[in-house]
């Protein structure tokens, strides 16, 4: 998930959120931090798997949702 996201996204992805100094330049935004996962088990004669949920968290010091929709 992490390449995929890094490959296609222009903002840099993390896969635990960066140490931030106080005080650090609006250079370093926006930016991508995976989070949690859940795995919920689909399993049937034929088929063996599941279903996963991961939450990605937008980080921006933009006002409102714009920079991280785009």
């Amino acid at each position: 998930m992490f390449a995929a996201l890094d490959g296609a996204l222009s903002c840099p992805v993390y896969d635990t959120p960066p140490a931030l100094p106080e005080g650090m330049p609006d250079s370093g935004f926006p930016y991508v931090v995976i989070g949690d996962d859940t795995l919920v088990a689909e399993e049937a004669d034929d088929v063996i798997g599941a279903q996963a949920t991961v939450t990605l968290h937008f980080w921006s010091r933009a006002p409102g949702n714009r920079q991280v929709k785009a």
